[in-house]
């Protein structure tokens, strides 16, 4: 092999090996980002499902002090009342 053909595939070599490694730390980058994502999205979801939970608690004691609010004034919720 000539020296020329040498130096081409060493230079060659040197690019691939760069190249490589620049993907390899991509992918790392990458990965990490999608992993912090995925955790945002569970802590996100984990908020709603709590929000959504507290949210029906409450309509729960609403609706039990608008039933408490009917029995001590001997009358009947709307939605019970005969329809005309």
């Amino acid at each position: 092999m000539s020296l020329a053909v040498t130096a081409i595939e060493r230079e060659r070599n040197k690019i691939l090996h760069e190249l490589e490694e620049y993907d390899r730390a991509d992918v790392q980058r990458l990965a990490s980002k999608t992993r912090d994502a995925r955790k945002a999205l569970a802590d996100s979801e984990a908020l709603e499902r709590s929000a959504r939970d507290k949210v029906a608690e409450k309509e729960a004691q609403v609706g039990e002090l608008n039933a408490a609010i009917h029995r001590l004034n001997g009358t009947r919720p709307t939605a019970d009342r005969p329809q005309a």
